[in-house]
């Protein structure tokens, strides 16, 4: 019972996911994102900076949030990895300067559901594997060391 309790849970760190007996998932699933972070130029490596626009650098960590996606049958469906940056680190004014998210209102959505039956239009729902807001974040640089497992030992961090 032990093991199947085990089996049920999400790894919480990446030396456990690949130490279970589903690393290559877990592994194929780290890659595809890292691959996927890379491919749509999120970052690029540069040296740690000592100071930036006059202010004191403050370089952020990262974390792997591994999850097994399951089915209706509770079989697992695929492993998913992302990458999420420890952002309860940032300091006001250093690493950022507005806390706000643009989202859009679910009153929003319902209403261009509503036009679009009114309309008599097609719907369709889509899901992205991988989407980012292309924002340029002007006023603040923010520094990220490499993540786990995939440091190439050269000591620089990503902006």
């Amino acid at each position: 019972m032990i093991a199947t309790v085990c089996e049920l849970l999400n790894p919480t760190t990446v030396q456990e996911a690949l130490a279970s007996a589903h690393a290559m998932e877990w592994k194929r699933a780290m890659d595809d994102e890292y691959e996927s972070l890379m491919e749509n130029q999120t970052w690029e490596l540069v040296p740690i900076p000592t100071q930036t626009r006059n202010k004191p650098v403050n370089i952020l960590t990262s974390l792997w949030i591994l999850v097994m996606k399951r089915n209706e049958k509770g079989q697992v469906d695929r492993y998913k990895a992302r990458l999420a940056i420890k952002g309860y680190r940032q300091k006001y004014g250093l690493d950022f300067l507005e806390t706000y998210s643009p989202v859009v209102p679910i009153e929003s959505v319902r209403l261009v559901l509503l036009l679009a039956m009114i309309l008599g239009l097609e719907c369709r729902h889509v899901d992205f594997v991988t989407a980012f807001l292309n924002v340029v974040l002007s006023d603040v640089d923010i520094y990220m060391e490499q993540p786990e497992g995939y440091a190439d030992g050269s000591g620089r961090v990503y902006c």
